[in-house]
């Protein structure tokens, strides 16, 4: 989950408030950050120990994309053309972008030369897969939608109330949300 149970709390201003289920709230950070990240495409997790990802080459031949890596420490590239035999073509690659942004993780390997070739079909990468920290937009985001979805217990149709001009529906797409998600949405189709 992308926020903790204190985190919501907090956020909805019910840090002592007992009378909220503790439940309900677990739940709606959980469906929230499944939203979260479904809509930008990758998941925010701390990276902890490095781990093995299989990757078909294909038609790549400037860079190979890969899940995000949150640090080059440790990285082990190998190549394979039958999933028998993989040879270690770690010096022949680097992660990039050559500097992320602050906060963002390495994307893709790059050849360290115009000439690399790539050895095999697959490539075996070794990483720490995922995220250095969740970052605050993400975070920001996840409160915003968990804080709606325990909202709409009260409101199962969509109506949030009735005003003035007749009722007041739930918006599909918060305007927030996606633009605290949108530096943090995949780009690459076909990875997670």
């Amino acid at each position: 989950m992308l926020v903790t149970l204190q985190e919501l709390r907090e956020y909805m201003g019910m840090a002592d408030n007992v009378s909220a289920s503790d439940a309900d709230l677990t739940r709606a950070i959980s469906a929230a950050s499944g939203l979260v990240e479904g809509w930008c495409g990758r998941e925010f997790v701390v990276a902890s120990t490095a781990t093995a990802q299989v990757y078909n080459f294909g038609d790549c031949v400037r860079f190979l994309p890969v899940n995000d890596i949150a640090t080059a420490s440790g990285l082990i590239v190998e190549s394979s053309s039958d999933f028998s035999t993989w040879t270690v073509v770690t010096a022949d690659w680097h992660l990039g972008p050559i500097q992320p942004r602050t906060g963002h993780p390495y994307t893709c390997l790059e050849p360290n030369s115009p000439w690399t070739a790539w050895y095999g079909a697959y490539a075996r990468v070794t990483a720490s897969y995922g995220w250095a920290a969740v970052p605050v937009g993400v975070k920001q985001a996840t409160l915003l939608v968990a804080h709606k979805l325990f909202r709409r217990r009260s409101s199962p149709t969509g109506v949030e109330g009735v005003g003035e001009f007749g009722p007041v529906r739930v918006s599909r797409t918060d305007p927030d949300v996606v633009g605290l998600l949108a530096d943090y949405t995949r780009r690459v189709p076909g990875l997670a």
